[in-house]
């Protein structure tokens, strides 16, 4: 298992990013692109799009999509970048996992991946293209430096509605279609690690902002939300390798919203 990789919401390069390209349905708006709110939708009249962000010039390491119902994508850069991205298949639910893609292994040259103009070429096969209100391209991508979220870690998932029991004890149940994902990790962390995790802490201002966490980066789909009330550090007896150190993390997704 590789080491995990978590980014803080200050990471994101697209946060700031001015969007332009195809034009999109009567309502909608590009600028939703910037409300880091997956559930938020961004429709389109047809079955492709292409859509670019502009941005102060910077590398990008890590491509993370929430909430889309493309089954293709391409991403380009001013600086001769030109990767397929993997999307991983659809739920039976229509709430989709979360495309992530790392760029550094795609392509290893550090100045390919560096551009102010970044393009993302989406199709869809049979409906009109959706895409949720939030893209991020993070840098530099951040990994835990020894170690992986193996030791005690667990998922947690919640489906959303609307229960009413009567008088007569009756229940009535309305489904919401949607549901919200949660990981809760104990990690034995080196002195090393714990500045990196304090820094995520810190840099994605605890719950209030949107950050990100890819616990596995073997499988496509990770987590963007944001982390809980605190962060506890706990510290273990010494070791002939050093100090360790136990960490919570509470991390909770953002909803996708409805299924696309």
């Amino acid at each position: 298992m590789a080491n995990a990789v978590f980014q803080a919401a200050d990471e994101n390069m697209f946060r700031a990013a001015t969007w332009s390209g195809t034009t999109p349905a009567t309502s909608y708006s590009l600028t939703t692109l910037r409300s880091l709110n997956p559930a938020a939708r961004v429709l389109f009249p047809g079955s492709n799009a292409t859509i670019t962000a502009n941005v102060a010039s910077g590398r990008g390491d890590v491509l993370v999509i929430p909430t889309t119902n493309a089954d293709s994508l391409t991403l380009t850069n001013n600086n001769g970048l030109s990767e397929a991205i993997s999307i991983p298949a659809m739920t039976r639910s229509r709430i989709p996992r979360t495309i992530v893609a790392d760029l550094a292994l795609l392509e290893p040259s550090g100045p390919t991946r560096t551009a102010t103009i970044w393009n993302l070429a989406f199709g869809c096969s049979g409906a009109n293209l959706q895409v949720g209100g939030a893209i991020a391209l993070y840098t530099p991508r951040t990994e835990l430096l020894v170690g992986d979220f193996q030791w005690g870690g667990k998922e947690s998932r919640q489906v959303f509605g609307v229960e009413h029991e009567n008088e007569y004890g009756v229940r009535y149940r309305q489904l919401r279609n949607t549901m919200r994902r949660s990981v809760s990790l104990v990690k034995l962390a080196t002195a090393g690690d714990l500045i990196a995790i304090r820094d995520w802490f810190d840099n994605s201002s605890g719950k209030y902002g949107t950050a990100f966490l890819w616990p596995d980066p073997a499988i496509n789909d990770g987590y963007m939300g944001s982390l809980q009330e605190t962060l506890e550090i706990t510290t273990l007896a010494p070791t002939s390798a050093g100090t360790l150190y136990s960490v919570a993390i509470e991390f909770q997704e953002l909803s996708k919203g409805q299924p696309v």
